[in-house]
């Protein structure tokens, strides 16, 4: 999806401050020696969220889209998340890990500087065009500067590399600018360190036993390990507090396949995924 306006509204999960979206304008190089000005300081002044990259859309089944993590994270204290390299084995396992990391502050200065210098910060309309390609992903970009987010949405972000048809050369040159930035980021988070994250928060799809998995692999059946915890099929619910301990010790030896029984004789198969420190429990 293109977003093709500018739109501000009071952001929900960044701080409270504003959330100034942008898609379709102009292009140019990303400027990572820009200096990030005296008044203007990374995320909210609350150990928050500085700047996040995301892959949405595409061909995904439910249940894959919602165990999507951010592909880098990076906060105002320096702490980095980004998802864990797992083996590619069937069944996979039932909780995607997560990677943290730390960098200096000045790090986190740079790269909002290096935004800045991408245009991310600007606010003004930007085109990126419409790739005539199918299904591609959006890639979101957030940077948080003064409690303000800031976010620019790409479909199709390919890069000078992978440049997708049905794009003109500024159009091109406009996504080059959000690809450096993203890759300067995902640099930094991989340089970052390799810490397992442990999370207190997860949030669980219970989703209807899948009946085309292969026969050669036999899923196991558990006991729902949260009887007090309500689970209807297709809706998403959180697990906070202790419940997200005894959960997280019941999922390290189940797969994605598991099938899990209710107390009321249901049985689904579970997306869970880790909510991160600036995600709200569930989507909207």
């Amino acid at each position: 999806m293109i977003i093709t306006g500018l739109v501000l509204l009071v952001a929900g999960a960044c701080g409270g401050g504003q959330e100034v979206v942008t898609g379709a304008g102009g292009g140019g190089d990303v400027d990572n020696g820009s200096e990030v000005p005296r008044q203007v300081r990374p995320g909210g002044g609350d150990g928050g969220l500085v700047v996040s990259v995301e892959l949405g859309g595409g061909l995904l089944p439910p249940g894959q889209a919602f165990r999507l993590l951010p592909q880098a994270v990076v906060y105002e204290d320096g702490a980095t998340l980004s998802p864990a390299a797992t083996i590619a084995i069937y069944p996979g396992p039932a909780l995607p890990a997560v990677t943290e990391g730390r960098v200096d502050e000045e790090v986190v200065d740079q790269l909002v500087a290096a935004a800045a210098g991408s245009g991310l910060l600007d606010g003004t309309e930007k085109d990126f065009g419409q790739p005539t390609v199918m299904d591609a992903a959006t890639t979101t970009v957030t940077v948080v500067v003064d409690g303000q987010a800031y976010v620019t949405s790409v479909y199709g972000l390919g890069g000078p590399t992978v440049a997708l048809p049905g794009i003109t050369a500024d159009q091109q040159r406009a996504q080059d600018r959000v690809s450096e930035f993203v890759d300067l980021v995902s640099r930094t988070v991989v340089d970052a360190g390799g810490g397992q994250y442990v999370p207190e928060r997860y949030r669980v799809l219970p989703l209807a036993p899948d009946q085309e998995l292969d026969p050669a692999v036999e899923p196991d059946t558990r006991d729902w390990p949260l009887p007090e915890v309500d689970l209807r099929e297709g809706e998403c619910t959180p697990v906070s507090g202790g419940q997200a301990d005894e959960l997280g010790e019941a999922l390290e030896s189940a797969s994605e396949i598991t099938q899990w029984r209710t107390e009321s004789g249901d049985t689904f198969t579970l997306s869970v995924r880790p909510v991160l420190p600036h995600e709200p429990d569930c989507p909207a």
